[in-house]
């Protein structure tokens, strides 16, 4: 068993769990079997404790690319019936889970990776989700290259000396990879702090 001590914390988490919480209860309905959802970049884990104990109807596959916050992410959910063991996937090189699943979540990811990145996660969402199964995704972009405020320019800023292939990525661009891989007109809910959680549909082939 993982120790509790293994247990790292985002600073992001108190602040954006609660809007984000509210738009996946309207977005996630119960249904008879458990709602599969696939949590990509999962970070230190409290987003899938705190979701998968108030979605009680969905059942958790949390992944991150770096191997180090696996035994963080397991340590959070440790007593949670409906959260897996955290599985190590970069979208770009790793097999992904098995699927097919009935959701996906991204939170704060696309703004730390470059597009080539974000367009194979968006192809291997497309690839593990079922028909009208739904990818949502917290995160911040630049609107027809403009940005929705000065505290995201300033980010954008810092990402880009700080984050390698990093930065507020352009919607249009990540919108056009999505369509691409058959994930329909996005749904766009803005959510305080200028951050979006756009929701795509997949399509059936």
């Amino acid at each position: 068993m993982t120790s509790p001590d293994a247990r790292r914390v985002s600073p992001a988490f108190a602040r954006n769990r609660s809007p984000i919480l509210e738009v996946l209860r309207q977005l996630w309905t119960p249904k008879t079997d458990p709602l599969r959802v696939l949590e990509l970049a999962s970070g230190p884990g409290q987003h899938a404790l705190d979701f998968a104990q108030a979605l009680p109807h969905t059942a958790w596959q949390p992944t991150d690319a770096n191997a180090a916050l696996l035994p963080s992410i397991d340590a959070w959910n440790a007593d949670q019936p409906n959260v897996a063991a955290a599985v190590k996937l970069n979208v770009c090189t790793d097999p992904w889970p098995q699927g097919p699943f009935d959701a996906a979540l991204a939170i704060n990811f696309f703004h730390m990776v470059d597009l080539r990145t974000i367009n194979d996660a968006l192809a291997g969402c497309a690839a593990a989700l079922r028909p009208g199964a739904t990818l949502a995704v917290y995160d911040c972009f630049t609107y027809d290259g403009v940005h929705v405020s000065d505290s995201n320019a300033r980010f954008d800023a810092h990402l880009k000396a700080h984050t390698p292939g990093g930065g507020v990525h352009e919607f249009n661009d990540v919108n056009a990879a999505a369509l691409k891989h058959g994930l329909g007109a996005p749904q766009i809910h803005r959510l305080p702090a200028n951050n979006q959680l756009v929701v795509w549909t997949r399509q059936a082939t």
